[in-house]
């Protein structure tokens, strides 16, 4: 599992086919592979903040979460 702090002080956990946001509010969020909204790559391996944005590359490609959701870059 990777763990992964951004700096809005999130906590981001990657796991196998998922990834478990924590605010510092206390709040939590998972995202998973197969949200319908789209979500983390399969077996997410590598996390950074860019420009305001979240990256997650994994076998599945490569993802961005920002504030208009996730964009998928693979395929």
């Amino acid at each position: 599992m990777n763990i992964f702090e951004d700096s809005a002080r999130r906590i981001w956990l990657m796991g196998k086919d998922r990834v478990t946001v924590n605010r510092p509010n206390g709040l939590v969020f998972n995202y998973h592979v197969t949200d319908q909204a789209g979500g983390p790559p399969s077996q997410p391996q590598s996390i950074v903040e860019w420009r305001s944005a979240i990256w997650m590359g994994g076998l599945g490609g490569l993802r961005r979460l920002n504030e208009n959701g996730w964009t998928q870059f693979d395929e």
